[in-house]
Order: structure tokens, then C-alpha cells, then sequence
């Protein structure tokens, strides 16, 4: 009985032996992976010089004067269950959004107020021309 007992911890051993020299073979290196790269963001373009600047505020002057009312009042689009008529206060610097996109915001007062509306100009072929506009804040605060 000592005989198999000591086959028996024999084979065990060699049999957990040959279980891991097998899974070390087996074992595949980690595969190689190619250095991590980054998206590549598009630098953003440079605003636009004083010039264009201008034309696009000029652009927003006359399409608000188009638009308003008595006293120069201009109603501003509905939105969040305002719907509002001030007039033109002030420029916030012209911005290019894209290639043919520009996003200026434009201050509005009624008095007691201050309506900040985001207009996007785009550029086309014939000229510039709206191609959004939106109330974005009420006296500072963000309007959703």
C-alpha cells in the first residue's frame, strides 16, 4: 500500500507539472498593439477680422430693423414661454463657427431687462443670410 500511495503523489506531481510547462507553452505573449493615437481635432479657425466682423453685425442690424415694430421693438423668438419685444442694446463678438457659419450674440433691453439672443449667420454664394436665432439668456441666466 506504501507503493501506491507513493505512485499516486508521484503521478500528481508530474501530472501538475506537465498541467502548467503546458499552460506556460500554450500561453500566447500579449499581443503587440500599436502605440495609442488621438483623434486629431480640427484647429479651430480664427475669428473673423474686423472687417468681415462688421458686415455680419451689419447683416443682424438691417434683418432686426426689417422686423421691428413700434418704437424699434424686436420680437424675440419664443422660447421656454418667453416671447418678448426689445430692442437692439449691444454686440458680443462675431465668431466663425465654420467655413461658412458665423454665431454672434446680440444684447436686446426692454428697460428692466436684458435678452441675450444668439444669431448664426451663414454665408453663401448670393451672400449672408440667418440661418438660426434664439433666445439664450434672460438678465445673465441661461434659458432653456
Amino acid at each position: 500500500m506504501k507503493r501506491t500511495v507513493w505512485w499516486t503523489m508521484l503521478c500528481v506531481l508530474a501530472l501538475g507539472w506537465m498541467t502548467v510547462a503546458c499552460y506556460e507553452q500554450s500561453g500566447s505573449a500579449p499581443e503587440e498593439t500599436a502605440p495609442a493615437t488621438t483623434a486629431v481635432e480640427p484647429e479651430p479657425l480664427p475669428d473673423p477680422g474686423p472687417e468681415q466682423a462688421k458686415q455680419v453685425e451689419d447683416f443682424v442690424r438691417g434683418w432686426v430693423a426689417e422686423r421691428a415694430g413700434e418704437g424699434d421693438g424686436y420680437n424675440i423668438p419664443a422660447r421656454a414661454g418667453h416671447d418678448l419685444s426689445a430692442t437692439l442694446a449691444a454686440f458680443h463678438t462675431v465668431h466663425q463657427k465654420d467655413a461658412d457659419t458665423y454665431y454672434v450674440c446680440v444684447d436686446f433691453q426692454d428697460g428692466d431687462n436684458t435678452y441675450d439672443v444668439d444669431f448664426l449667420i451663414d454665408q453663401t454664394e448670393e451672400g449672408l443670410a440667418l440661418g438660426d436665432h434664439y433666445l439664450h439668456k434672460v438678465n445673465g441666466e441661461a434659458v432653456e
